[in-house]
């Protein structure tokens, strides 16, 4: 029995054979990539709030990016998505793979969640 927001990402269509697995927990409140100033501290929180008051409406569109971007990789395993962060085991064809999942996860900011259905560049 998979929860609401769980996502399975072991029946995909292709068989790839994995050779890298990657453990993880982010946790949203800790997104800013720069030294924080009163501002930046006080938009993250604002942004989990409304994450929080508003997950009904922002949880699925979290569930399709990560759906869409492992799918797309042909990545593996399992996510658990909470108003608090994402936690997961994917495993993935070679590391180039799970550097690119790596480094979407690390720029990843609550600040974009309604435009999570583009993909994400790391560039």
């Amino acid at each position: 029995n998979k929860t609401k927001n769980e996502h399975d990402t072991t029946t995909t269509k292709k068989n790839v054979n994995h050779t890298i697995v990657i453990l993880f927990y982010k946790y949203f409140t800790t997104t800013t990539n720069h030294e924080p100033n009163d501002d930046d501290e006080k938009e993250e929180e604002d942004d989990v709030h409304v994450l929080q008051r508003e997950s009904d409406h922002y949880m699925p569109l979290l569930e399709e990016h990560q759906r869409q971007f492992c799918e797309k990789r042909h990545m593996r395993g399992r996510i658990l998505l909470s108003v608090e962060g994402i936690n997961g085991t994917l495993s993935a064809a070679n590391e180039e793979v799970m550097e690119e999942y790596i480094c979407m996860m690390n720029t990843f900011h609550l600040t974009t969640i309604s435009s999570l259905a583009s993909s994400s560049s790391c560039e």
